[in-house]
């Protein structure tokens, strides 16, 4: 599961559908890309939508950054693929967490982003909304699997590597 969401996770692509917009808005690629994404959610270019057709199962197939935006949404999956690709496209180091979240009284499936504030606290965003989930709330996301940007490890390895800062 982590290679598969790994390979989703590409800068590069992100940094290409982000050109690809700015010729549709003035503002896509140059604000800060949580905000770009609340504006999405707010003006409906961007939504959420369960793969209802493959409920229950394990098929429901995970979408690349550019395709989750040329289809207007996607599940929480491919939500937080966008937005932790769209989060290291500006130089965070952003991680897509799949586990369960609490409500409604239950435990159900789920997928966020998780990144490290200069204290290095884990802060959570909700790939769904591209909110930032307060810290009173992290107990209602229990992690199961954290996916690290391929580009990002790679250039941690080659830093400690070479010597590098």
């Amino acid at each position: 599961m982590a290679i598969a969401v790994r390979t989703l996770l590409a800068p590069e692509e992100i940094r290409a559908a982000a050109r690809a917009l700015t010729a549709r808005s003035s503002t896509f690629g140059r604000e800060h890309p949580l905000r770009t994404l609340k504006a999405l959610f707010q003006s409906g270019r961007l939504r959420y939508r369960a793969d209802d057709s493959f409920r229950g199962t394990s098929r429901a197939p995970w979408y690349r950054p550019a395709a989750t935006l040329q289809r207007g949404g996607g599940d929480c999956e491919d939500l937080a693929i966008l937005l932790a690709a769209m989060l290291n496209a500006h130089g965070w180091d952003a991680s897509v967490v799949i586990g369960s979240m609490w409500q409604g009284g239950t435990w159900g499936g789920h997928a966020w982003v998780a990144v490290r504030n200069r204290l290095g606290e884990a802060v959570y965003f909700e790939a769904t909304n591209a909110t930032k989930v307060a810290a009173n709330d992290h107990w209602q996301y229990r992690a199961e699997v954290v996916v690290k940007s391929p580009a990002r490890a790679l250039n941690r390895s080659l830093s400690r590597r070479w010597g590098a800062a």
